[in-house]
């Protein structure tokens, strides 16, 4: 509706930004209890990086519409997808001791990958760690499942100490 236009540099460093304080998030609570309220400005942000982009298509209302519909379905059928695929295994993990571990390693590779992210906007060039961040990514569903076969293991495990031989 061109109510707000930004130059695109700061809006993508911010998304990166976005993207490092989530991460952090994940290792401490910065904003326990108004996580929603980030969330949404964290939207609004990621949002105002795909109205840039459909402005540059130049459609008119009808077809600009259905774009925006078709993407916002797409990206939150994947969200789901993904949340689907990984949140029963992290819910495995998080009665296991090993939880604490596996939730700062994400929260670690999430900061470095933000971190080059940030580098790569400001500067404009990609750098060695982005890069490697693409490279990482193609690996994704093996990550996932290691972690479920992690998941049921020490969950397994866990349930294997825990039982008391009956007498």
């Amino acid at each position: 509706m061109g109510w707000v236009r930004l130059p695109s540099q700061p809006v993508e460093i911010l998304i990166a930004v976005s993207i490092l304080v989530s991460a952090a998030h994940a290792s401490r609570p910065l904003f326990p209890g108004r996580e929603a309220w980030i969330a949404a400005g964290f939207g609004l942000v990621h949002g105002l990086a795909f109205a840039s982009t459909l402005v540059n298509l130049q459609l008119d209302a009808g077809p600009m519409a259905l774009s925006i519909l078709g993407f916002n379905l797409g990206i939150e059928f994947m969200q789901l997808l993904i949340i689907g695929l990984t949140i029963p295994w992290l819910m495995l993990l998080s009665c296991t001791p090993a939880y604490r571990f596996v939730r700062l390693t994400g929260a670690f590779l999430a900061t470095v990958a933000a971190i080059a992210w940030v580098v790569e906007r400001i500067s404009g060039e990609p750098n060695f760690l982005t890069k490697g961040v693409e490279q990482v990514a193609t690996y994704a569903p093996y990550g996932l499942g290691i972690l479920a076969l992690v998941a049921l293991l020490l969950t397994w495990r866990l349930k294997q100490e825990n039982q008391q031989p009956v007498l």
